[in-house]
């Protein structure tokens, strides 16, 4: 008895997947190179330090810094999206580069992305590297606590 073959048969033509696959990356528009124009970035610098509440709303503002500097929380009604959107145009609507500005009039909503990834990317470099360093303060502390403990527990006569 013969077994039946489940092997395709080849064909001549590509398969449906592979000229979409190809379609897709031959229009993927370029990365936006954010290291390469540090001028990007201090266009937002400057846009965020002379609109304060815009900054706030952007980075959410926290209760307990309003209260410290006397004056309200300041919240945002936006999404975060729509929020980098008008950031992107801080940066971009006015760009030397006349063809990044014409890609930045023709998509604005992919720099909107690229702006909040850029940000995003920034914030959590700045929270991992807080974080590292509240452990090793951590750890500094809890190795001068037990430095201490020790000498103190050596003396056998505990703190007065």
């Amino acid at each position: 008895m013969a077994k039946a073959s489940n092997s395709k048969k080849p064909t001549s033509e590509p398969s449906k997947k592979k000229a979409l696959k190809s379609k897709s990356t031959e229009s993927k528009p370029r990365q936006l190179e954010w290291g390469s124009n540090p001028a990007w970035i201090q266009r937002a610098i400057e846009y965020l330090t002379c609109n304060v509440n815009f900054h706030l709303r952007l980075f959410s503002d926290t209760t307990s810094g309003a209260k410290a500097e006397g004056r309200s929380k300041v919240q945002a009604s936006e999404s975060k999206i729509a929020l980098y959107s008008v950031l992107a145009a801080a940066i971009f609507k006015t760009i030397d580069n006349e063809a990044t500005q014409q890609e930045y009039e023709n998509d604005p909503t992919r720099f909107a992305w690229s702006t909040q990834q850029q940000f995003q990317r920034y914030e959590y470099q700045v929270q991992a590297k807080y974080h590292y360093m509240l452990i090793l303060s951590d750890n500094r502390l809890k190795k001068m606590y037990l430095k201490y403990a020790r000498e103190i527990q050596g003396t056998g006569e505990g703190v007065k």
